[in-house]
């Protein structure tokens, strides 16, 4: 994923990169999906004293469909990963899509 924070970086111009991104697309088995904050629902009762978690999808979605699950669903379109940065953690999660 492009840290498109600074201006400077670039993987696009490195030589290797056009043949990873043709082997990808000639052979790919999974979708890559990135994004900011976490995908997933997350259980936000609190623990004692422990903050509750509040940037993630669900927080953001307010009860609303998931259209992005609800499409990979709909589409019959499996093997996708998500890639979530910011969080400072490690989340593993096993999404589906419940009607």
């Amino acid at each position: 994923m492009l840290d498109k924070r600074n201006h400077d970086r670039s993987i696009t111009s490195l030589g290797w990169n056009k043949e990873c991104i043709a082997s990808i697309k000639d052979d790919a088995g999974r979708t890559l999906m990135g994004n900011q904050i976490i995908f997933s629902r997350i259980n936000n009762t609190p623990k004692g004293d422990e903050p509750l978690v509040t940037d993630g999808w669900d927080v953001r979605l307010h009860n609303k469909p998931n259209h992005i699950l609800h499409h990979l669903y709909a589409n019959n379109i499996s093997n996708t990963v998500f890639l979530t940065g910011d969080s400072h953690s490690n989340w593993v999660s096993d999404l589906v899509w419940l009607d």
